[in-house]
């Protein structure tokens, strides 16, 4: 009995520590360049990079992801060639852990 309740309170941390945390989305979107390049909510494009409100409605969050961790390896996607035409400065290398990605994306869908 107590192997298995150990297992359930381990599987319960462990869901937890992956789980998407908007919150610190919020925070690194602010602290780690995005905010150099991209809006959220004000309507407005910089010249760098669109304004991210609504992404999450046109973008599956599979697509985000990949873009947010590797962009280089999505420059030849049809989506990305059009906005890097589009904006002056491409998307860089993030440097980003697979959970900041997560956290990011959560943000993006409830700013």
């Amino acid at each position: 009995m107590k192997a298995i309740l150990f297992s359930f309170f381990l599987g319960l941390f462990s869901l937890h520590a992956w789980a998407a945390d908007a919150e610190n989305g919020k925070k690194l979107f602010a602290t780690r360049g995005c905010v150099a390049c991209h809006s959220l909510g004000s309507g407005e494009a910089s010249k760098t990079g669109p304004d991210l409100e609504g992404v999450t409605k046109i973008r599956k969050a599979s697509w985000l992801k990949s873009w947010i961790k590797n962009p280089d390896r999505m420059r030849n996607d049809p989506i990305i060639k059009k906005l890097t035409a589009q904006y002056s400065t491409p998307m860089p290398a993030t440097g980003l852990s697979d959970q900041e990605v997560e956290d990011i994306v959560a943000y993006l869908k409830n700013p």
